[in-house]
Parts: C-alpha cells; structure tokens; sequence
C-alpha cells in the first residue's frame, strides 16, 4: 500500500471526513453537514449561520460545553434535535452509547495504557481544550469534570481501535463509524492517536479525502452555501475566515453561527458566555477577539431589553 502522508493533520487542520460535509457533487457543504448532524429544521432555517465544525480547536472546545451538559444532566446525548450538536460527541455517541457517564471505575482500556501513552493523549486534550492550568478552587473543580469527560471519550476511542482488527469483517457503515470515531481521537487526543489507528487498519484512511487532499474540494459552493444560509448576508469576517488559508475552506468564528439580532440580555451573556468556555486559561486571545466580534455584529442594533 502506497504510503499516507499525515503531516496534514495538525492544530490547524481543518474539515471533518467526507460523509459528514461533502454533498453528492464533491463539494462541502453547510446545508449537508446540518442534515448529518439532524440538527432542528428551525436552527437550519431560520437566518442562521451554523459554525461549520472545520476547526479542530473549537470542536473540541464545543464538545467539553456538550459533553459535560449531559453528564451532568445524567442522560444520553442527543443525536437528534439539539441545536449545539458537537459532532465528536455524536459520533461517539452513535458508537458507544452512554460513553459520557462512565466513572473512572469503568476506564479499564485506559487504565490498561502505558502511563506514558495515556499522559501523552490526556496532556494532548488537556491543550487543546484549553483546560491546563486551573487557578481556582472552582476551576479545579469543573477541570476535574472534564478531564473525566476526556478519559471517557479516550476509552471510547480505544475500544474503537479494538475493533479496527476486524476490519475486513466490518460492513461498510460500521467501518465508517470507525473512520468517525478514530478522527474524534484526532479532534480530542492529537495526531498520535490517528497514527496509531492508521498502523493497525490504513483502510480507514478513505473516508478522509477532502482532509488528506485526494479529493478535490473549491471554495465556490461552500461559500454559496453558508451565503444561502444566512440570506445572502454574511458579515465580512466571515468572508476573511473564509479567505484566511489562501482560498481553502477554513474554520469560521462559532459566535457567528447564530447571525441574528440577540432578544435580551441574558442571550447575549450566555452567547459570550460559549465563547468563554476554557478562555481563563488561554493567552491566545482568541476568545476576547470573538466576543468583541460578537458585539460588533450586533452593534447598532436596539437597545437589549
């Protein structure tokens, strides 16, 4: 088998595999990754921008907000219906039902790590999450509620990986399950936990052409899409976003996948406060670039009640 280069996977890598956003013309598509993800036909209509889930930073970030929203609620994730779907919980979810509520007593795959392995892969998603450095007593707390989130989502992982030795056995929509749930380990665990999948099943690499470049994407109709989305509206930071890596399709701001006038207060708070999600810990800044362009949007706009 020819050698995969996998130096395109990296902090900055962007797409998600082909099933989920490329549309039956071989070109990403916002409308199809919402119908994927069965999102509300309210959310998909109704003058919003979806944030398209091309960064791996910020579907990470969004899957610790979501993740640990069911977790604590104590219920299964939805995979129909919620308008903040995270696609790693999802996928994951589809995969191993109920992964989010697993004590450390029920982490025997990662228990069963070498301890540099798992210090490797837990550091990893500790980075980029953005949830390192707690600084106090309740950030100590809700650190210690994602990382049990991560451990869970790892185990996950290595039980997929499990499962990649019967490959051949496999039926087609289960091995595509696997391809989803190896490139979630890459999402949350980093480029070691995608080679690892690759050494013991290479096959899984089909389903990530458009990520991989073997399979021709433009940005003409993922930018007709997300234009369509919003009513031929789109703010000129979107534009910049979607021009920032020489005309390939890049992330987009999630703070502009809901591009409406906000109708109290409290929406606003809520709004600023997603984006604020793993910030205290953060000298990046990018999260105080989002919420001043969230206010930006919506400057000019009536007074919130």
């Amino acid at each position: 088998m020819q050698q995969t280069d996998l130096s395109k996977f990296s902090d900055q890598t962007t797409g998600l595999p082909d099933y989920w956003y490329i549309d039956d013309a071989g070109q990403p598509s916002w409308p199809h990754l919402m119908s994927r993800l069965r999102l509300p036909r309210k959310v998909r209509n109704d003058r919003k921008l979806f944030d398209a889930h091309m960064s791996r930073r910020m579907r990470a970030v969004g899957f610790t907000v979501v993740s640990s929203h069911y977790r604590q609620l104590e219920t299964d994730i939805l995979l129909e219906g919620d308008a903040r779907a995270s696609w790693e919980a999802h996928v994951l979810s589809k995969f191993d039902a109920g992964w989010h509520l697993r004590g450390h007593q029920d982490l025997s795959r990662v228990q069963s790590l070498p301890e540099d392995v798992a210090t490797h892969f837990i550091a990893e998603y500790k980075k980029v999450t953005k949830s390192e450095i707690p600084k106090t007593p309740s950030e100590i707390k809700r650190r210690s509620d994602l990382e049990i989130v991560g451990r869970s989502a790892l185990e996950s992982y290595l039980k997929g990986v499990e499962e990649l030795r019967e490959w051949a056995k496999q039926s087609p929509e289960r091995q595509r399950e696997l391809a989803d749930v190896m490139f979630a380990g890459f999402t949350l665990f980093g480029k070691r936990a995608l080679e690892d999948a690759v050494a013991v099943e290479p096959g899984l690499l089909k389903f990530y052409g458009a990520v991989l470049g073997s399979r021709p994407s433009t940005r003409s109709k993922f930018v007709e899409d997300a234009r369509g989305a919003v009513g031929d509206t789109m703010p000129d930071a979107v534009d910049r976003a979607l021009e920032s890596d020489g005309g390939a399709v890049t992330t987009m701001p999630e703070i502009l996948r809901d591009h409406r006038p906000l109708e109290s207060l409290g929406e606003l708070y809520t709004r600023i406060g997603e984006i604020a999600i793993g910030a205290v810990t953060s000298s990046d800044g990018e999260s105080a670039r989002q919420i001043r362009a969230l206010i930006s949007i919506h400057r000019g706009l009536p007074l919130l009640r």
